[in-house]
């Protein structure tokens, strides 16, 4: 994740996702939660980085803290390798470091359902993102 670097009372944080795993398992949506403080507004700009993937917010894509994004019906799960970026618009009023999580699931947004990032085997292999302190400033 780039843009680490926000200015209250906002900003936009540059997220990569990649599926990383080997096999055939495909990545069909990634639930980030953002920790409190920090709030989402919008994710746009979706390009896909390899694997000419179209991804897209879920279909309730944005409720505080979490943000749903995911493959668009067809095609358009994450294999092995393939990764896409788009841009997270958050606001905060609250100088601190925050840390933002994430989960994936096999399922795509317009097939999800309440167990589809609790019972799955995705993991985050680059951990939390935790901006320092001196990079989230008041005006």
């Amino acid at each position: 994740m780039t843009g680490t670097s926000l200015t209250a009372p906002g900003g936009t944080l540059h997220v990569t996702v990649t599926n990383t795993g080997s096999g055939a398992a495909a990545l069909g949506a990634v639930k980030l939660t953002l920790q409190s403080g920090l709030t989402p507004v919008s994710a746009t700009n979706f390009q896909s980085v390899s694997g000419s993937k179209n991804w897209i917010l879920g279909v309730s894509p944005i409720v505080s803290p979490d943000v749903i994004v995911g493959g668009a019906p067809g095609n358009n799960k994450l294999d092995p390798g393939d990764a896409i970026s788009f841009d997270l618009a958050v606001t905060s009023s609250i100088c601190d470091s925050y840390s933002i999580t994430s989960v994936g699931s096999n399922d795509t947004p317009e097939s999800l359902t309440d167990t589809s990032f609790t019972s799955n085997q995705w993991t985050n292999t680059a951990g939390a993102v935790t901006p320092s302190r001196s990079d989230v400033r008041a005006p």
